[in-house]
């Protein structure tokens, strides 16, 4: 059994690829037991409806069909559930950990705080690929991404590590624009309901299908301005939305 098994945001499992004889002891080994799937954020994210959305289904490709529960712990962007998850376990293929996308690089960027070794946990999978946008409330003083440059907004976040903190962090230094990031939410469902109470004005670094999932209604409804997206090209569903990349003046900037 794997030493560790992380997802990025859910998993892949490949169990029936095995050869008949370890798909036995794969089965004898799982027959009875609950397989956990930890998730890393909050009740309500994207990250945890990706993960109880796998839930569903990678039990049908498990042999010996364990129960599968999903586990919430959203403690400091997740890193507490990687570090309990390395640390202590179990490490026999009963827990899969489904962290947010900044864990891999998190021991480089804060070695304090992460006790694990990224190169040595076990990545099996992710459920989906997407671009990651900033977006703002259709009352946000700022509607355009010239404007971003010249205007401060509010936008809610939960714990560095997270691109709700980093990106738009580093577009502030770097890119000279003007988000004023509201730190200690617990997930994107409380930073959502405290944008429509208007405590805050958006978001500045968050994934796509997670607003497509979470908020479909205020898409439909024009409830939010998608200013920029991350990435090297304009995705598909967002082809007039610029790259935050547009901002760059220089080599350096680009490469930064």
């Amino acid at each position: 059994m794997p030493r560790c098994l992380v997802v990025a945001c859910g998993a892949i499992f490949l169990a029936l690829t095995l050869p008949a004889g370890a798909q036995d002891d794969v089965a004898a080994f799982y027959r009875g037991k609950h397989l956990r799937i930890m998730v890393g954020s909050a009740v309500g994210g994207g990250y945890d409806l990706f993960a109880r959305a796998v839930a569903r289904h990678i039990v049908h490709h498990i042999p010996g069909n364990p129960a599968v529960i999903v586990q919430n712990l959203p403690a400091a962007g997740g890193v507490v559930m990687v570090n309990q998850l390395f640390m202590v376990g179990p490490k026999d293929g009963t827990v899969i950990g489904a962290p947010i996308n900044g864990i891999p690089t998190m021991p480089l960027l804060q070695p304090g705080a992460a006790q694990f070794h990224a190169g040595k946990l076990n990545w099996i999978g992710s459920t989906n690929r997407e671009p990651y946008v900033a977006f703002l409330w259709h009352t946000a003083p700022v509607q355009n991404l010239a404007e971003l440059q010249r205007t401060e907004v509010l936008v809610g976040a939960t714990t560095p590590g997270t691109t709700m903190v980093d990106f738009p962090a580093i577009t502030n230094d770097i890119l000279g624009t003007r988000f004023k990031i509201v730190r200690g939410y617990q997930g994107t469902p409380q930073i959502n309901l405290a944008i429509e109470r208007g405590e805050v004005q958006g978001m500045g670094g968050i994934g796509w299908q997670s607003v497509k999932t979470q908020t479909p209604q205020w898409i439909a409804e024009n409830k939010i301005k998608v200013v920029a997206q991350f990435g090297l090209r304009r995705h598909a569903e967002l082809p007039d939305v610029p790259l935050m990349m547009d901002l760059a003046k220089t080599d350096a900037d680009r490469q930064a």
